[in-house]
């Protein structure tokens, strides 16, 4: 009987590490120092990392927000609750985040009070979070179009008329007056408040790609060249790679994303530095890499970042990188702030199908 029991304990043991193993959600044991004991590999794939890799590791290293209630875990040691549940931003190892739905609970130390293990079960909710996201984007772009109708009359034509009438008085000053310099200040804001009805109008009425074959590094290498002789003679663009990479795309709307990239990469390093793009392709996907020196994007901005009129510079519209994610979408790709290859910089990853699927 002894030994029945012996086999039939081990026999347990086999069958609870092949559901652990196998379970479709992330598993993970946590003890007291938030060390992670162990993991099954559903939660390093969340992760972007192996199971092993996150033995021994800190929980915090991933989810910053760990036991950011005190009160919960507290009442979870204390068996005033069995259980709680959060939906938490996950870092992944490549600087991307997982959304996830956590459940965490404490096994109790033999039979004391106070647990010397936290389990937490993870359910990727990234996609479900996206969709949300989309939605509120769409009605977002919803609003934005309508504003843009009436930003694009009642706006720019005023804007132009005042310009036009600061020139004339502008030019009765000598170049030396205090007044002209003045009004050139006052011209520059108007000029920054035309761009941004511009940026406005252009993304309410980004539509459908007319999509043509096209070499990618030809469409990048313009609208670098168009960066750096037009707007930031102090930054140069080294772009390598992808020379024979062709896919279906709309021309002018991808020099708008990758213009829009580029651009963004100057400013951060504020228009003096290098700014590096990389090309490559497998049998589905184009992937276009842009990457710069400049102080980098924290991770609790990188979900932000992509939103309309989101920004953290001073004098922006914040939309241009909406309309950069908006272009790769259109295009059935994506678009995403994923790794930071210099100590400092960020990387901006834009991924294309090379046959995108029509609608």
């Amino acid at each position: 009987m002894e030994n029945s029991r012996s086999t039939d304990g081990i026999a347990h043991d086999g069958l609870f590490r092949a559901l652990f193993e196998s379970a479709p959600v992330g598993i993970a044991l946590v003890d007291r120092e938030d060390h992670i004991v162990e993991a099954n590999q559903a939660l390093g794939e969340m992760l972007g990392c192996t199971a092993d890799e996150l033995r021994g590791r800190e929980l915090t290293d991933f989810d910053p927000g760990f036991r950011d209630d005190p009160v919960l875990f507290r009442e979870l040691t204390e068996h005033v609750r069995d259980s709680y549940s959060v939906e938490r931003r996950y870092r992944r190892k490549d600087g991307g985040v997982t959304w996830g739905r956590t459940t965490v609970w404490v096994i109790p130390a033999n039979g004391m009070h106070e647990g010397r293990y936290a389990i937490g079960i993870v359910e990727d909710i990234t996609r479900q979070k996206r969709a949300e996201q989309e939605l509120r984007d769409q009605e977002t772009l919803a609003e934005i179009g309508k504003m843009a109708a009436v930003v694009a009359h009642q706006v720019k034509n005023p804007l132009a008329g005042i310009g036009g009438a600061l020139q004339i008085i502008r030019d009765r000053f000598s170049t030396d007056a205090d007044e002209r310099g003045i009004i050139e200040e006052i011209q520059l804001r108007l000029r920054e408040l035309d761009q941004t009805v511009d940026a406005v109008v252009r993304y309410a009425r980004a539509g459908e790609p007319h999509f043509a074959r096209l070499a990618i590094s030809q469409i990048v290498r313009s609208s670098a060249r168009k960066l750096t002789e037009l707007e930031f003679p102090g930054i140069r663009v080294e772009v390598s790679g992808g020379d024979d990479v062709k896919l279906n795309g709309d021309a002018v709307m991808l020099d708008t994303l990758f213009s829009h990239l580029l651009r963004n990469a100057a400013e951060e390093m504020e228009g003096r530095g290098q700014v590096t793009v990389s090309i490559s392709a497998s049998d589905h996907d184009c992937v276009v890499s842009v990457s710069d020196r400049g102080p980098g994007c924290p991770v609790e901005d990188r979900e932000h970042i992509f939103a309309p009129f989101f920004t953290t510079k001073a004098r922006a519209s914040g939309l241009g990188l909406a309309l950069a994610r908006r272009v790769a979408r259109a295009h059935g790709g994506e678009v995403a702030c994923e790794t930071e290859r210099y100590a400092g910089g960020a990387t901006f990853v834009v991924r294309l199908p090379l046959e995108p699927t029509r609608t």
